[in-house]
């Protein structure tokens, strides 16, 4: 099966939260959410454009939660450690960030 992915974020919020949501493209499907904390972005404008860019901080964003499907029709069992394989997967080579660690409890969803 090919590692296509419709990918949503929202936020940063003002709490510096960021949440990406997955869905798998085939299905349409919500596989995964993922909650990143510590995200310090700043408004960048050329023009009439605005985009975030990330500001210098000492500290990385960290994620601290995933929430991954529980509707086993939909997906099939899915365990923690598959979680974090896929969500690793997923942004290392469909977003191209590498992440230094992945936190040691998931939540269902």
């Amino acid at each position: 099966m090919d590692d296509r992915w419709i990918i949503i974020s929202d936020g940063p919020n003002s709490n510096h939260e960021l949440i990406v949501r997955m869905y798998r493209s085939w299905s349409g499907f919500k596989a995964f959410a993922v909650k990143i904390e510590n995200v310090h972005v700043e408004l960048c404008t050329c023009g009439e454009i605005e985009w975030p860019r990330k500001k210098d901080m000492e500290e990385e964003a960290v994620i601290t939660k995933i929430i991954r499907e529980s509707d086993t029709s939909r997906f099939g069992e899915i365990d923690d450690k598959f979680a974090k394989e896929m969500v690793l997967g997923v942004f290392k080579n469909v977003l191209e960030v590498d992440l230094i660690g992945l936190p040691d409890e998931e939540t269902n969803g």
